[in-house]
């Protein structure tokens, strides 16, 4: 069997829904095989009743959080997938604390480099790089393996791979891969917590030297700030130039 990454949003956090236009991006979140949600904000609502009419996410069983920001945990649309079933949220102790409390939630803590297995999809969180010291939550990236054995690394938000992150993402080989890239082509204070596209290029570039994709493997650039990014065209050349494709709202793969 084939698997499906369905990608709900690739915006970052300064995209609103008055933000409507040929390119529009909502807050970044993404539906594997119908089954497991990772991140959950406020637009995913409007991405399904827009481009369905209708909610498609009556399969899910499992939610796993990068990080409690509002952009990728919105305590609405959670209680909202949780109605009507038993929903697994998996993420750090301040992520498990905001959704314990939602009817419906089992909330799960995933351990940094610990295999947690929900219906036979085994995730491995690993430290992401996104205001780890100036807030109280840790937010991760996450290795996700299907039970059709497919691979997916999922690394919204955050900078360059932590050393530790890195040598456990070593371990693995992806069919996809989908990387922050918040900033645009020129310096900006959020780099220090989000990629720029040179920071992109290298990062890709060292993904391929050590030869983490499989064959066929693909690495996708999300969380694209509304305010810092050139058009579509344009950053999508730009990131086309070393190997790296640009994901958009509703952007199915098939791996």
């Amino acid at each position: 069997m084939k698997d499906v990454l369905e990608f709900l949003g690739t915006g970052a956090a300064d995209w609103s829904m008055n933000d409507r236009g040929p390119f529009f991006r909502r807050n970044s979140a993404a539906l594997l095989n119908g089954a497991v949600m990772i991140d959950c904000g406020p637009h995913i609502w409007d991405y399904t009743i827009s481009t369905y009419g209708r909610s498609v996410y009556q399969g899910v069983h499992t939610l796993l959080v990068t990080h409690p920001h509002g952009d990728h945990f919105c305590r609405e649309s959670v209680a909202r997938l949780a109605d009507g079933r038993r929903l697994s949220v998996l993420g750090d102790e301040a992520t498990v604390r905001l959704a314990g409390s939602i009817e419906g939630v089992d909330a799960v803590p995933a351990p940094l480099f610990e295999e947690t297995v929900t219906q036979g999809y085994t995730c491995i969180p690993v430290p992401a790089n996104h205001a780890p010291d100036q807030e109280s939550f840790q937010a991760r990236h996450y290795i996700i393996t299907t039970p059709n054995g497919g691979t997916v690394f999922y690394g919204l938000d955050g900078a360059w791979f932590e050393n530790a992150a890195w040598h456990e993402m070593c371990r693995h080989r992806y069919d996809i891969m989908v990387l922050d890239c918040t900033v645009g082509d020129k310096a900006d204070w959020r780099l220090f917590e989000h990629n720029t596209i040179p920071m992109l290029r290298i990062m890709a570039e060292g993904i391929m030297e050590k030869g983490l994709l499989k064959e066929g493997g693909r690495i996708y650039a999300s969380h694209l700030a509304r305010t810092l990014h050139a058009s579509y065209a344009v950053t999508e050349e730009l990131l086309s130039d070393f190997g790296v494709l640009l994901a958009y709202d509703g952007l199915t793969i098939i791996f």
